[in-house]
């Protein structure tokens, strides 16, 4: 997973290129028994699930807050 700061945009070559590498990596066997030995969950999204996943939570943490009167300073 990979962020960037705001504001700052991203070759469309390189989300391509880091989008087909993880997706490769995450089916290797190296991946595969890195999972099993750490017990790790496998949830790999590309960047677009990803991004769609990360705005649904965002809203629904920005729903919670705002219920509980904790939404000051909150981007709408």
């Amino acid at each position: 997973m990979f962020f960037k700061k705001k504001g700052i945009s991203v070759p469309a070559s390189t989300v391509k290129y880091w989008d087909q590498t993880l997706a490769k990596t995450v089916r290797t066997d190296s991946w595969k028994n890195a999972l099993d030995k750490f017990g790790w969950y496998n949830a790999y999204a590309n960047s677009a699930q990803f991004r769609k996943d990360l705005d649904r939570e965002t809203k629904v943490y920005a729903e919670i807050l705002t219920k509980l009167g904790m939404a000051k300073g909150l981007a709408k």
